[in-house]
């Protein structure tokens, strides 16, 4: 979908999307083009495991930091090419530039590449690197056409009190071995992912609740970031 409202947060449009979402439909939106944190536009901003959000990146894949908005997943799940971007034209033939502006970047051109890739690979998507200066400070993975049924899952507790430690391990299938394993937490809202260990499990003594997602990286570099997974405490 190549939409989202200039003005911010709009609940009707969020909730057109989710709805389509939950009756099985699977959308790619935009992150929209304000230079901007995500979330706080719609549609971008919505999640939904049928809901994919694409930012954009340049040559030399380097985030479009002009126009593109920016985030955190769930919010975003890859970046894709989205400046100086060849297109059909109207009328016949093709050239630079779309529509009434004119404009050849914009995460409008993002989108339909993630769409393609969701739509052409038995595999999905998967990451082959990460752009450089991401606004957020925690790199979009470039999306491409898995050639690999790699898949990465956490297990671990949801709960854990105050003053204990617990241990979450990653379970990592297909590709082709050996993984290697970078674990990422975030604590609270508003607060970023960032790198906090190594290796195929995560320990610590819990002081707060926080979410964790590990990205799984392959022989050949392809990789899989594994959905969030969220720890309560008390």
């Amino acid at each position: 979908m190549s939409i989202w409202d200039r003005n911010g947060i709009n609940t009707d449009l969020d909730n057109a999307v989710i709805n389509a979402a939950n009756n099985g439909v699977r959308i790619v939106l935009i992150a929209g083009n304000a230079s901007a944190n995500a979330s706080n536009y719609s549609p971008g901003r919505v999640s939904n495991t049928n809901v994919w959000t694409a930012t954009s990146f340049k040559l030399g894949d380097t985030f479009s930091t002009s126009f593109s908005n920016y985030g955190d997943p769930p919010v975003i799940n890859y970046s894709e090419p989205g400046e100086h971007i060849q297109s059909l034209q109207i009328g016949g033939g093709s050239g630079y530039g779309f529509g009434p502006s004119g404009s050849d970047s914009g995460t409008s051109y993002s989108a339909p590449i993630l769409a393609g890739l969701l739509l052409a690979t038995p595999y999905g998507v998967a990451s082959y690197g990460v752009v450089s200066s991401d606004p957020d400070g925690d790199p979009d993975s470039i999306g491409v056409a898995s050639d690999d049924n790699l898949q990465v899952f956490i297990s671990g507790p949801q709960f854990v009190a105050n003053g204990y430690q617990g241990t979450w391990d990653a379970s990592a299938s297909g590709g082709t071995q050996p993984y290697s394993y970078v674990w990422y937490r975030k604590n609270g809202i508003g607060d970023l992912f960032h790198q906090v260990g190594t290796g195929s499990s995560y320990t610590t003594t819990v002081t707060e609740s926080f979410s964790l997602k590990v990205k799984v990286t392959e022989a050949y570099n392809f990789s899989k970031t594994s959905s969030i997974f969220n720890v309560t405490s008390n």
